[in-house]
């Protein structure tokens, strides 16, 4: 089994993105979760809601503790890098 990285999750999303912006290829929800560039993949219907509950389970963390992570995870701080 390959090992997954960061690198690579990067790379994959970065030329997955790539090809449906230069083509102009649309790309239903299910199809992006399968290429893991969204989270989850909800009905038309759905999506506010499941939206909402995110955003209140979300606010409902530490704030300073959630700023924290988000910063980590945007510089691409982690253990696996060995930074």
């Amino acid at each position: 089994m390959q090992k997954v990285t960061y690198e690579r999750v990067l790379t994959d999303f970065i030329s997955k993105t790539m090809e449906l912006i230069l083509t102009g290829s649309s790309i239903s929800g299910k199809e992006l979760q399968e290429y893991n560039l969204v989270n989850r993949a909800f009905p038309r219907e759905q999506v506010l809601a499941e939206a909402t509950a995110l955003a209140v389970k979300i606010g409902s963390m530490s704030g300073p503790v959630t700023r924290l992570a988000k910063q980590a995870i945007l510089t691409g701080r982690s253990d696996e890098s060995g930074k």
